[in-house]
């Protein structure tokens, strides 16, 4: 009986299905062995992602809500005092408009209550009140002032600008509204009657420094705004990347070689 690598039972040399001494089951040259050929693919780099736009859209969010915030802050808190002078019963006003793209003009006001009662939505001192504007001694008060005499309660625009104890009875010079037409350089003189105080408040000197920080608030409110929304929308899409990725196809791609 000879030995051979098949054994050393009584057997045909070689016998078909026999496996060399030695050898494992389904590891010969030709077996199929598993290699990875790609990188696992975790959730976690997509989720710090995610995490890190979802604080920059809080933050752009903040600073966006905190610049409209002021804005509105700064047109609801108007302080006019600063800006209004006493003329007494006449003045002179010289028209100016640097920029050329029109002006807003004084504010008239005297002393008096911002009440309507007969009940004709005029408010009474101001519906009583005459001024008349004047240039060169031709009274030119049609094409240069505006008489606002308009009663409401809820919105008294004394108030508004900060001069309480105050009515508005009109606005000269204000040529950026309809049928106030003041000439460059011009000097006009306002005056009433009645020998009232009145009150200059100069609209373009308030407004000019509240519109130029609110551009700048505006910007500041619609890039945050802007940022913010973009942060939110790559926030969401790290995050549902990185949801995909728990699940079952998260796992390396694997390829067969023979061996």
């Amino acid at each position: 009986m000879e030995s051979s690598i098949y054994g050393t039972e009584g057997q045909e040399a070689n016998p078909v299905g026999a496996q060399p001494v030695g050898a494992q089951a389904g590891f010969n040259s030709h077996s199929a062995v598993p290699v990875t050929i790609g990188p696992e693919k975790k959730p976690k780099v997509p989720m710090i992602i995610a995490g890190v736009f979802a604080v920059l859209g809080i933050i752009s969010f903040i600073i966006a809500s905190s610049a409209g915030s002021q804005a509105i802050e700064l047109w609801s808190n108007l302080d006019g005092d600063e800006y209004t002078k006493d003329v007494g019963s006449s003045v002179d006003i010289v028209h100016t408009d640097d920029d050329g793209a029109g002006e807003f003009g004084a504010g008239v006001f005297i002393i008096a209550d911002h009440v309507d009662s007969n009940s004709n939505e005029m408010v009474d001192a101001c519906e009583e009140f005459e001024v008349m504007v004047t240039n060169n001694g031709i009274d030119v008060t049609e094409g240069t002032f505006l008489k606002t005499c308009d009663y409401d309660e809820g919105n008294n625009s004394a108030t508004y600008f900060g001069l309480d104890g105050k009515i508005q009875v009109g606005t000269i010079c204000g040529t950026l509204e309809i049928g106030q037409n003041c000439t460059i350089g011009e000097t006009y003189t306002l005056s009433n009657s009645a020998s009232t105080s009145m009150f200059l408040l100069d609209f373009d000197d308030l407004f000019g420094p509240l519109l130029e920080e609110s551009i700048g608030l505006g910007i500041a409110a619609f890039g945050g705004g802007f940022a913010g929304c973009c942060s939110v929308c790559i926030g969401i899409i790290a995050l549902i990347v990185g949801l995909l990725r728990l699940g079952k196809g998260n796992q390396p791609q694997v390829a067969y070689q023979m061996q």
